[in-house]
């Protein structure tokens, strides 16, 4: 029995050591809980370094910024007056050399615009029996005379007619006659066959039909006379076609004078139309690039063509007056022929045989 009480009495020095040992682990954990209390007493604390450090930084970027920018500033003058120097290198080679080459639409270069009127003329006389009594027109008349102009004066009521086929312009003097644009190089009409013909299915123009008549006027009056080209390739002495027959104007001639009379009358009539336009100020400056099958470029400049947007703010009272003379209809005609610009292209397409 007594061996037994003192293993009794040694087991419980064991137990209450251990429980010894485990009550040192809770305190532990109460330091470990109370350490997180620590750290946030702490990282309260903490706020106030941050201050203190970007109070610290701010000197230090504000000393730096200042020493970069001075030294960036040095380094950009010195390059750029290398550039500026460069540059005058390349100012020899304009670009603007190529619109001097490029031609105007115009009938013939050697005659001026104030004498279009008598352009395929060599000579104007007045029609005389002495002096023409033995001349006929040729049997079978060929357009060679019209081969080397690339626009034909047009009256405006031809307009409907001629819009089918050519760009229908205005001439960019003062009179600002209409044009009928044949061509597109100079001295080419694109519409003369190499036979001499007009090209088959084409309106002709009446300024080539009249050819070698003319009704002129004088300078000093309105008076005007009959006139003819006495050394045109249509003429030759004797012949089926005679001007004059006993001493007398042939049938033949009296048709062609009333032709060309009443050609002067619309001549009038459409000095009077375009007139008008430049008193509204309709004619407006455009041109026209044109791309040749051989891939060579024409521009075309100074022509006239009527403003669309200023013709619709014209006047009602001036419309309808306009609408009456017929001159609306005029102009519609010549505002659809610009698009004959690309059939011109074409035609220079077959004649290059491309």
């Amino acid at each position: 029995m007594a061996t037994q009480k003192k293993t009794k009495a040694k087991k419980s020095p064991a137990k209450s050591g251990a429980a010894a040992k485990r009550k040192p682990a809770r305190k532990t954990r109460a330091k470990s809980a109370a350490k997180p209390a620590a750290s946030r007493k702490s990282a309260a604390k903490k706020p106030a370094a941050p201050g203190k450090t970007a109070a610290k930084k701010k000197p230090a970027r504000t000393k730096a910024a200042p020493a970069n920018k001075p030294a960036r500033r040095k380094t950009t003058p010195t390059r750029k007056p290398a550039n500026r120097r460069a540059e005058p290198a390349k100012k020899p080679t304009p670009p603007k050399a190529p619109p001097p080459k490029r031609p105007l639409p115009r009938a013939k270069p050697d005659v001026p615009p104030e004498r279009r009127a008598f352009v395929f003329y060599r000579t104007v006389e007045p029609v005389d029996l002495e002096k023409h009594g033995n001349l006929s027109l040729v049997a079978t008349p060929t357009y060679e005379f019209a081969a080397e102009t690339n626009s034909i004066p047009l009256n405006a009521v031809e307009f409907a007619p001629a819009a089918r086929h050519y760009p229908i312009i205005f001439n960019p003097g003062l009179e600002g006659l209409p044009l009928a644009v044949v061509g597109i190089r100079g001295r080419e009409n694109l519409f003369v066959e190499a036979d001499g013909t007009w090209a088959e299915g084409c309106y002709m123009p009446a300024f080539v039909r009249r050819y070698p008549f003319l009704m002129a006027t004088k300078r000093d009056s309105n008076e005007t006379t009959f006139c003819i080209d006495g050394q045109a390739q249509l003429l030759e002495k004797g012949g089926s076609r005679p001007l004059f027959v006993n001493g007398k104007a042939s049938d033949l001639l009296q048709n062609v004078a009333r032709f060309c009379t009443s050609y002067a009358r619309e001549q009038n009539n459409t000095r009077a139309f375009v007139a008008a336009l430049n008193e509204q100020k309709l004619l407006i400056e455009r041109s026209a690039d044109i791309t040749l099958p051989d891939g060579k470029k024409v521009a075309m400049r100074g022509f006239r063509v009527v403003d669309s947007a200023k013709l619709r703010e014209l006047p009602g009272d001036l419309v309808q007056d306009w609408w009456k003379q017929g001159w609306l209809g005029w102009i519609s005609c010549h505002l659809i022929s610009l698009s004959n610009f690309g059939r011109l292209y074409y035609r220079a397409k077959q004649k290059d045989g491309a």
